[in-house]
């Protein structure tokens, strides 16, 4: 059984080295773009390290650790941001995979490892551009977000009691790295240690000094980022460049304009990670049909019918009739200024209905999740914050501006619950089935969007 377990982890090293290399080898043909790279590289070049940070604080944002990684690789030969930065992506599908396992325990840690990695396939190439391979969004969302994930590594080690060793020596920096990178992630920190701490309280009567300490971190980062008076104008500044009707909104045209735009990015975006969990669940529900009887098998029943029923509009999609995922929303056309808000009166009935239908499965999965993970507290959540880590943009002015960059941390969570999926379908022996399919799934979304991928490069 040891000489097993050592096994897989040389497995999973060279599988991590092979991704360290070929995307070592794919960024060597990253350089500086036009826009925000040359913008910050004119700046980071001209300005000693704490004007710069101070500047930014000041006048622009409370990301102070991002803002100091950009002007410490800007001011590097362009080889140490490829280097660091293919060791990121390779650590991505490590700590997923490292997170899973403090949540259960599996019966393959390799198979795990294999299901992480197609976190690449199965992510939009849009998203998967703006957050890892362009220079200054990787620093501001994949690093970020892999600092976090080392953070929720020792937050899940806390609840689960299982060692966290090194993981939990370098939490705390990793967790105050990602609280002042990134919003997102350190809103989605906070949550985590608080449910961590919450659970502890309940259950154990006892919270562990270091989670104490790390969340108490954790909150200074936070609100030394979110209390920036730059904040104050950077919004003001989005506002006039982005979308100067932002503050004339009212709550139900604010309220549309969210609704639209996260159940778009659901249809498109993340449909695929969408599909990924319908799959586990039709494994786990079709084995759970002939031991039930009465209305809990017709309620498994229909949660099987609308799993298929999800995939084939999600398989159609990729095929390309795209009727079924518009929503009169494209996003990728609307990085600029808005013009014109979408409003409701602006929707056919068609797209009425086809809004209805995405608003419909984002519940019904929740109940499915429910379901098929036998109400597992950090599985349900993590769905909902996967959610809500874009509802929160209904704050923010660049909403449509922003890009597909900010589904990034949206594809980080579902992927975790297809690792959460998987674990329970490896008890079934349906495990390597399922990491197979999604392998297959990944193949075929990165085809269909080849396109895609040759617009952007020639673009």
């Amino acid at each position: 059984m040891i000489l097993e377990k050592k096994r897989e982890k040389w497995y999973i090293g060279i599988l991590l080295f092979l991704i360290f290399v070929s995307s070592l080898f794919l960024l060597s043909f990253i350089s500086y773009s036009d826009g925000d790279d040359s913008y910050f590289y004119q700046f980071c070049t001209s300005m000693k390290l704490g004007e710069y940070i101070k500047w930014r604080y000041e006048t622009w944002s409370g990301r102070v650790i991002s803002e100091a990684l950009l002007h410490v690789f800007f001011n590097m030969d362009l080889w140490a941001w490829r280097i660091v930065n293919a060791g990121m992506i390779a650590a991505l599908p490590l700590l997923l995979t490292l997170l899973q396992k403090k949540v259960s325990a599996g019966e393959s840690m390799l198979l795990c490892a294999v299901a992480s990695i197609t976190i690449f396939l199965l992510m939009d190439i849009r998203t998967l551009g703006y957050s890892c391979i362009w220079i200054t969004g990787s620093m501001n969302y994949l690093w970020s977000d892999v600092c976090g994930l080392i953070a929720l590594c020792a937050v899940t080690g806390f609840l689960s009691e299982k060692k966290t060793g090194w993981l939990e020596v370098i939490a705390i920096p990793a967790g105050i790295i990602a609280a002042m990178s990134s919003e997102q992630m350190g809103a989605v920190i906070l949550a985590f240690e608080g449910l961590c701490m919450l659970a502890l309280l309940l259950q154990k009567k006892n919270i562990s000094k270091m989670l104490i300490i790390q969340t108490a971190m954790t909150v200074l980062a936070f609100v030394v980022s979110s209390t920036a008076p730059g904040n104050a104008l950077r919004v003001a500044e989005s506002i006039e460049a982005y979308f100067p009707q932002f503050e004339t909104l009212t709550f139900g045209e604010r309220f549309f304009v969210l609704i639209q735009w996260l159940l778009s990015s659901y249809a498109n975006e993340n449909a695929v990670f969408l599909a990924a969990i319908w799959v586990g669940a039709i494994f786990i529900l079709y084995g759970r049909v002939k031991d039930t009887e009465g209305a809990k098998r017709i309620r498994i029943l229909f949660y099987l019918g609308f799993s298929m029923v999800g995939i084939l509009v999600v398989l159609a999609s990729k095929l390309g009739f795209k009727g079924i995922t518009n929503l009169g929303l494209k996003l990728s056309e609307m990085t600029g200024c808005v013009t014109q808000v979408p409003s409701a009166d602006m929707l056919g009935t068609g797209q009425w209905l086809v809004m209805v239908y995405w608003l419909v499965a984002l519940i019904v999965t929740f109940f499915v999740l429910w379901e098929i993970t036998d109400r597992n507290g950090i599985a349900l959540f993590t769905y909902l914050g996967a959610i809500a880590s874009e509802a929160v943009m209904i704050l923010s002015p660049t909403i449509y501006s922003s890009g597909e960059r900010v589904f990034f941390l949206t594809g980080l969570m579902l992927m975790f619950l297809v690792l959460v999926l998987l674990e329970r379908l490896q008890k079934k022996n349906l495990g390597i089935l399922y990491v197979a399919l999604l392998i297959v799934m990944g193949i075929a979304n990165f085809i269909a969007q080849i396109p895609e991928l040759l617009a952007m490069i020639i673009g």
